[in-house]
């Protein structure tokens, strides 16, 4: 089903109120923090677009099966396929971080299953969501190196064969996990993060080679360059739209704005 966002702005006592107004209830539109998006919904072939405004495109190493996804289409991981998004400036965050998607594992699992991992092994910065090994609990797990150091955590089982929805925020001051919408893990840290390396998904990237393959599905992957509240966390599970604006495929993050 394609879904169409009709929007339309009053002036009023000096305030702009721009209304977006979707057909399908509860999905939401997009911000400018938003610097990467796949919904995969209208995605064929090797390459994948990204849904903001930054061209974060991926590029797919191996099978470019879509299946069925939380929202219309996700991307299928066999265990060998894996996204590779270019290095870039709007990528190279440093100071804040929300990394986010949906999530069905495909078992029994026989390793860690990798969402996102960016980072530089042997020079520090970046971040990684994961899903551990069975013998590590199948916990969910979120990871961020700055110059003051690594922390990580992990959190609650994620259970194969259904979808799960897991996001990692940091703040400057804090590292947080949520798995469907809950806090479940919090734990101080501080510095910057930044690294100059590729995003891979649906891997780990170690010494040049990929390792840790997913097996399973991905979908509404989002990354964002601030720390969403619990709030917009939450707000986010409902899926994102997808919209044509003169020809050209975008994606809008769906609360009423204020200017």
């Amino acid at each position: 089903m394609k879904i169409l966002i009709f929007s339309f702005a009053i002036i009023f006592s000096g305030i702009l109120l721009v209304i977006v107004c979707p057909t399908t209830a509860g999905r939401v539109e997009l911000d400018e923090h938003v610097i990467l998006l796949f919904t995969f919904d209208r995605d064929s072939g090797k390459t994948i677009k990204d849904g903001s405004k930054q061209g974060n495109d991926g590029k797919v190493i191996g099978s470019d099966k879509l299946a069925a996804g939380k929202f219309s289409k996700a991307f299928e991981f066999d265990g060998e396929t894996y996204i590779e998004v270019e290095k870039s400036d709007t990528l190279d965050i440093t100071d804040q971080i929300t990394a986010a998607a949906w999530i069905y594992r495909i078992g029994p699992s026989q390793d860690n299953d990798f969402i996102l991992d960016k980072r530089c092994q042997g020079c520090g910065g970046g971040f990684e969501l994961v899903v551990y090994r069975p013998e590590m609990n199948e916990a969910a797990y979120f990871m961020v190196d700055t110059d003051a150091g690594q922390s990580d955590m992990s959190g609650p089982t994620v259970k194969v064969n259904e979808w799960h929805h897991i996001a990692g925020v940091y703040d400057g001051s804090e590292i947080r996990l949520y798995v469907d919408g809950e806090l479940t893990i919090s734990k101080p840290r501080a510095g910057k993060m930044g690294t100059k390396s590729n995003l891979y998904i649906g891997i780990e990237e170690a010494g040049g080679k990929p390792v840790s393959h997913l097996v399973g599905r991905l979908d509404e992957i989002c990354i964002s360059n601030i720390a969403r509240t619990a709030a917009e966390i939450k707000a986010s599970m409902s899926g994102f739209s997808q919209v044509t604006d003169s020809g050209n495929s975008s994606t809008t993050w769906g609360l009423i704005k204020r200017f």
